[in-house]
Formats: C-alpha cells, sequence, structure tokens
C-alpha cells in the first residue's frame, strides 16, 4: 500500500469487517486509517464516514471495493 499514500496528498481509509485482516498497513502512517466496518450495518457506515471526516478532514473521495 505504500504507493498509494506515497503521493502528496493520497490518504486511505482502509476497512474490513475483521480489523485484523488489515494489520499489514503501516499503523504509524498518518495518510492511513484502519477501521473495522460491517457494510450491512446503516449505522456502522455512517460511523466510519464520520471517522474518516475526523481523521483526514471534509475534502475526501469514496471509492469502494469488494475484496473477498
Amino acid at each position: 500500500m505504500g504507493s498509494i499514500t506515497s503521493v502528496p496528498g493520497q490518504r486511505l481509509t482502509a476497512t474490513a469487517r475483521d480489523i485484523t485482516s488489515l494489520l499489514y498497513l503501516d499503523n504509524n502512517n498518518p495518510a492511513i486509517l484502519r477501521l473495522a466496518l460491517d457494510v450491512t450495518q446503516l449505522l456502522a457506515v455512517d460511523a466510519a464516514l464520520k471517522a474518516t471526516r475526523a481523521h483526514f478532514g471534509d475534502s475526501y473521495y469514496v471509492d469502494a471495493t469488494n475484496l473477498t
């Protein structure tokens, strides 16, 4: 994931039902936010968006992918 956040201004909110699957991401990189998320739960999706806004500010783009 280094290539994603190596570009200035690029940020990543990575989500997964099981957050331990995201342990490979650099926990010390402020451009990466790891969150547990079950996308079938509307309140959880809202909370994840709020956490992203709180961490990175109001300017963000959502790109959803399903890697199963």
